[in-house]
């Protein structure tokens, strides 16, 4: 009986991203019913598989990559690391998924990889006993206009940003074992930073480096020092 508000929980918050205006990575199409789906589910899936963990660390990035999130739904994981396991090795960590776990991923074609998701669960197989739970800041998927299969750039101006404030605080009510927040790259900082001032989280918060264009390097700094002083 103790599972069933889990479940519920988290189906709520899925259904809740679904509801947003932007169709990627949640919402379905007009046009196309049922078209994110797979996103969606997979999200319950991780989400659920994660819950049982009691996750310490939340690490949050910007929004969903094009080649990442937006087609799987799950943050900072690409079809490639669900289809061959989460680790770099194809290992599966325990209870959070790779091959065997349910997860979703279109057939007919190899599965799409993305460089910022491979770099983030390298470092988590090499700093972390027990993974965080991944997140972004905004969780939908802006692009430039009229190419959906782009990540906006430059930067997301904060009032877009602003949007993803009442999923993230929502991750926290249904992730209570939290205390520690990495914030991956400045736009996620900012929000961290915000929400910080205003008094709405109760944890640490550490700012990271973006791994992206020549940031691994120093990504991998920074998480190996946190691991050193028992951080993470």
């Amino acid at each position: 009986m103790s599972d069933v508000p889990r479940v519920d929980s988290i189906s709520r918050f899925v259904a809740g991203l679904a509801a947003f205006r932007v169709p990627e990575p949640y919402r379905d199409r007009l046009r196309n019913p049922y078209s994110n789906h797979l996103q969606r589910e997979n999200l319950r899936i991780y989400l659920t598989v994660m819950k049982s963990l009691r996750p310490r660390v939340l690490l949050v990035g910007r929004d969903p990559g094009y080649r990442g999130c937006v087609r799987t739904g799950i943050p900072f994981t690409s079809e490639a690391i669900t289809a061959r396991g989460f680790l770099p090795s194809g290992e599966r960590l325990p209870a959070a998924g790779g091959p065997g776990a349910g997860y979703r991923i279109p057939e007919g074609r190899p599965p799409v990889s993305e460089a910022s998701a491979s770099i983030i669960w390298e470092g988590i197989d090499r700093y972390f006993r027990t993974p965080p739970l991944l997140w972004n800041a905004l969780p939908f998927h802006p692009h430039r206009p009229g190419n959906p299969q782009s990540n906006r750039n430059p930067a997301l101006a904060a009032e877009t940003l602003a949007f993803g404030r009442p999923y993230l605080l929502a991750l926290f009510d249904l992730f209570p074992s939290i205390d520690t927040v990495l914030a991956v790259g400045g736009r996620a900082g900012e929000v961290l930073r915000r929400l910080d001032e205003e008094n709405r989280l109760r944890c640490e918060i550490f700012f990271l480096r973006h791994p992206s264009f020549g940031g691994k390097r120093m990504f991998f700094a920074q998480l190996a020092r946190l691991k050193a002083e028992g951080r993470i």
